[in-house]
Parts: C-alpha cells; structure tokens; sequence
C-alpha cells in the first residue's frame, strides 16, 4: 500500500467498515472476453473460528452463476463514507472515504447454510428488526458463501 498513513490494520475497525457499507463490488474472471466481470451485490457478513465470510444471493442462472462455476477465486471491493474535501488554501480537491478489497473463494451454499446466508443478508440491511422472507422465493434463490482470504482497508479522514 503506496500510503501507509490511510491503511488500516485493526481487524475490527475493518470489520466495522464492511458493516457500514450497502454493498459489495465482486470482480469474477470471464475466459469469453478476457476482461473482468463485476456486479455490485447486496451482501450479509460473519466472522465466526473458521474466518470471514460474505453472504449474497442469485437468480438461479445468469452470468455470475456461470462465471462462478468456472472460477470461484474472485476479487471484492467495497467502501462508505465517501464525500468530497476541498482546501481552499491550496484550491485541491480530494475525498473522504473507507475501503476495504481483497481476494475471495465462492461456494454456493445449500439447506440450513443457505437459509443461514439470506437471514445475514436480512440482518445487514435491517439490524434492529430483521423482517421475514416468503420461503417460496428462497427456493428458487442461489445463496453464495465467499470466504474472505486476504483483505486490505484504507481510510482518508479530512485533515484538519
């Protein structure tokens, strides 16, 4: 990381950040046209003795339901808190933000995994009270599990 001032370390402060983003931008390799994939995803997180993981969920076919199939191995990116900082002293423009990117392995999850997954997903958007889904539209849901196997945080705080 070229600034080692903005990065941060702590597994926490981490983990707070991806709890405070909307979404995740997952990049998959497409072998038909030579060039990354990326959609942005709504997603559910959980750290348990095994790692971390983020939950998101699919139709049950597309294009990332293809691409997964042929290579899980994915890249993710996410961040918040991002606004524009103007110093009127020096008439530069930057931007506040939190990021997290890393690299991930996608499995798709099934049975109490899977329905394990849509509830973090729930529970990320609505902490306080987490609403119920029809169960008829989980069935025909892909639920995904992709474990997190290295990550990298930034953070740029307006200076004052």
């Amino acid at each position: 990381m070229r600034r080692n001032d903005r990065e941060v370390t702590d597994e926490q402060q981490i983990l707070d950040v991806m709890d405070r983003c909307d979404s995740v931008y997952l990049a998959m390799q497409d072998p038909y046209c030579f060039v990354p994939y990326m959609v942005a995803l709504s997603y559910g997180m959980e750290k348990n003795t095994e790692g971390i993981f983020l939950y998101f969920h699919s139709a049950i076919e597309g294009k990332k339901v293809d691409l997964l199939k042929l290579h899980p191995e994915v890249r993710f990116f996410m961040h918040q808190g991002h606004g524009v900082v103007y110093d009127e002293e020096k008439q530069s423009c930057t931007m506040n933000y939190e990021s997290v990117s890393g690299i991930g392995l996608v499995e798709e999850v099934q049975g109490e995994q899977k329905i394990h997954g849509l509830n973090l997903l729930m529970k990320h958007y609505y902490p306080t009270h987490t609403p119920s889904y029809r169960k008829q539209v989980a069935a025909i849901t892909k639920v995904y599990r992709m474990r997190i196997m290295s990550m990298s945080a930034k953070k740029r705080e307006k200076q004052v």
